[in-house]
């Protein structure tokens, strides 16, 4: 794996990520490792390199 991100998802794609809070159609909704905010969470993308995800780099790699 080239990075935690990808193994999480395919951890999350073999039903083994303990973080899982809920599959989405849009991906897995997951409880971050750390957690500087109570309830932080993040989105998991099964296309790590799909359209939306490109999308999202892009934009915030402009700001």
């Amino acid at each position: 794996m080239s990075n935690l991100t990808e193994e999480r998802v395919a951890l999350a794609r073999r039903g083994e990520n303990p973080f899982i809070i809920s599959r989405l159609r849009s991906g897995w909704l997951v409880i971050g490792d750390v957690q500087p905010l109570p309830g932080y969470s993040l989105l998991f993308s099964p296309e790590q390199d799909g359209p939306f995800i490109a999308r999202m780099r892009h934009y915030f790699a402009a700001r």
